[in-house]
């Protein structure tokens, strides 16, 4: 009788549980640690060494560390077409924020040289405009981020042993949203603001 560390069994999806191993002489079943290194040895000895018990069973064997593994290949692949459709979203959105910010500037091009004849600079005249977006896209970051702890939330409750939502996770995609934006939006912005007034405004 004796007593080993505990271990999950099966997966971070459940709690552990009490075990009791029994030895049984003709299970025919043998796990087997070894250090890692030279491998093929490893496994034509084990081989021969079972042979020479158990001529009559078939050899077979599996690594424990796949078999586990096997339990988070769901997870794995969740994981993967997440990421994939989370880059596809943002470059969607990128392609439609930057189409926005073109319809607006073109739309606000007046607007922007009768702000240049007054004295205004790029600089001022491109931070009014980023900021019209930037306060919408403020606005969804708030709303992205609690949507995405609650049901971040909801998904680590189906695992027993599980990692807590660091807030600054949250900080971090906010600034990277950010920085896309300005990315994007400034191409038009600055573009527009560089504009001759005399000919944005000659029609008028």
């Amino acid at each position: 009788m004796g007593l080993i560390s505990d271990y999950n069994q099966f997966g971070l999806y459940n709690a552990m549980e009490d075990q009791m191993f029994l030895y049984y002489p003709r299970c025919f079943r043998v796990f087997v640690r070894y250090s890692g290194q030279n491998i093929s040895a490893a496994m034509k000895y084990i081989e021969e060494t079972w042979e020479n018990l158990y001529p009559e069973v078939p050899y077979e064997y599996y690594f424990l560390d796949e078999d586990f593994g096997e339990q988070f290949q769901a997870d794995e692949k969740r994981g993967i077409v997440f990421t994939f459709f989370s880059i596809l979203t943002v470059v969607i959105a990128c392609l439609g924020l930057f189409g926005l910010s073109s319809f607006v500037s073109e739309l606000r091009i007046k607007e922007i040289g009768i702000r240049k004849v007054h004295g205004a600079s790029v600089n001022s005249i491109t931070g009014l405009m980023l900021g019209s977006f930037l306060s919408l896209v403020a606005i969804a970051i708030v709303i992205a981020s609690a949507g995405s702890y609650f049901f971040a939330g909801q998904w680590l409750e189906s695992f027993a042993y599980r990692a807590d939502i660091r807030w600054i996770s949250f900080v971090m995609a906010g600034l990277l949203t950010i920085a896309i934006t300005i990315l994007t939006v400034s191409f038009h912005t600055i573009r527009a603001a560089q504009v001759n007034p005399a000919d944005s405004l000659r029609d008028e």
